[in-house]
């Protein structure tokens, strides 16, 4: 058994956060009006965050947080649509859709995704237009390697496809990701509004009795962020690692799954042009980063996301949280059940990905970029 460095679990309580599988790209964006106060409430309960999982619901990528409202896609600071390949990352296409949710093509025939978006099999699975069917028995649920103290499953599944969708194999990080890693997000996203949202918001004694009044951007605010359409599409986004070394417990009535995990902020102190936050429709997507060679590799999954009290659904708001799994924990269980082999270094090619990765100032109020 691997030894792990010493994990925060944390419990994400139910009156206090909504669980928002597929979380993928955040969306960061600088207000000088933005507080800090009231943060994302999570509860921590010993070295574990606690996830209330009483609602399934399906993460959205938001991506840029100057313009859009959160939406079931990717909201772009940046004002692009982020739905094709960027320069320099050749496995967007890897990154489908299912059951409203997302899921990874590893390699091999295997799909990874989130339990709470395919439990069970048949299902079908959506690459480029393209649906594939599943083949029976293949359904396999990872689990936490016997580690004590944590639950025996988790929340990541692994099944075969009946045909081969032509794409690349995947490499599957080998170490723990450390706080400050740039990823790339890739998930079937709600798609944002065009505009950034604001809202004055009142907090009250008492659980669950926050008052939200959406106000135009003249009037007095304390939080910002982005509301969403229906439509979902395939988006990608950027960020950086906040927090390593986690095991969230996606606990509730019919379930306790724990998932070694990392996050990413939500308006932090600096921001990309295409920085990025999960909602509805991102569980199960991809989050990559690139190793020491430069070589792109699968780091996490997106599973969840905090939130505030009495948030507005479809929104994602300053200050919450994305959730990914540590895949380096899983990758010998995930390379046993797939037998994919260890690939040779393949250098990525990273020209332009440079000028995504380009920081903006916290400076100023938040506006368009062009």
């Amino acid at each position: 058994m691997r030894r792990q460095a010493k994990r925060s679990k944390i419990t994400l309580a139910n009156s206090q956060s909504k669980v928002l599988h597929d979380a993928v790209n955040r969306t960061i964006f600088s207000d000088p009006q933005w507080i800090t106060s009231e943060r994302s409430d999570f509860a921590r309960t010993g070295n574990k965050i606690r996830i209330g999982f009483w609602k399934s619901y399906a993460l959205a990528l938001i991506v840029g947080g100057l313009t859009a409202h959160t939406a079931n896609a990717v909201v772009v600071l940046s004002g692009g649509p982020n739905n094709t390949a960027p320069s320099g990352q050749p496995y967007f296409g890897n990154v489908g859709s299912l059951n409203g949710a997302s899921a990874i093509y590893l390699g091999n025939r295997w799909v990874m995704t989130a339990s709470h978006v395919a439990s069970t099999l048949p299902a079908s699975v959506n690459f480029h237009s393209t649906n594939y069917t599943t083949v029976g028995g293949t359904h396999h649920t990872l689990t936490n390697n016997g580690e004590v103290g944590l639950s025996t499953n988790t929340d990541i599944v692994l099944f075969q496809l009946s045909s081969d969708p032509g794409l690349p194999w995947l490499n599957i990080a080998s170490a723990a990701p450390t706080a400050s890693t740039t990823v790339m997000m890739i998930g079937n996203s709600r798609i944002q509004e065009s505009s950034l949202s604001y809202w004055n918001v009142t907090v009250n004694t008492g659980p669950n009795n926050d008052v939200w009044n959406e106000v135009t951007s003249s009037n007095t605010y304390n939080r910002t962020g982005f509301e969403t359409t229906s439509s979902q599409q395939i988006r990608w986004g950027v960020n950086l690692i906040d927090t390593t070394n986690l095991l969230i417990d996606t606990s509730g009535p019919a379930s306790n799954r724990d998932e070694a995990s990392y996050s990413t902020l939500f308006g932090g102190s600096s921001t990309f042009p295409h920085e990025a936050q999960a909602i509805l429709g991102d569980s199960g997507g991809a989050v990559f980063s690139l190793d020491a060679g430069s070589n792109w590799i699968l780091s996490g999954m997106m599973h969840a996301v905090n939130g505030y009290e009495t948030q507005p659904a479809n929104t994602a708001i300053a200050g919450q949280s994305t959730f990914a799994a540590d895949l380096s924990f899983y990758r010998n269980q995930i390379l046993a059940i797939t037998q994919i082999p260890e690939p040779s270094a393949t250098a990525a090619a990273l020209l332009g990905f440079s000028a995504l990765l380009t920081r903006r100032s916290r400076s100023g109020k938040s506006r368009p970029m062009t």
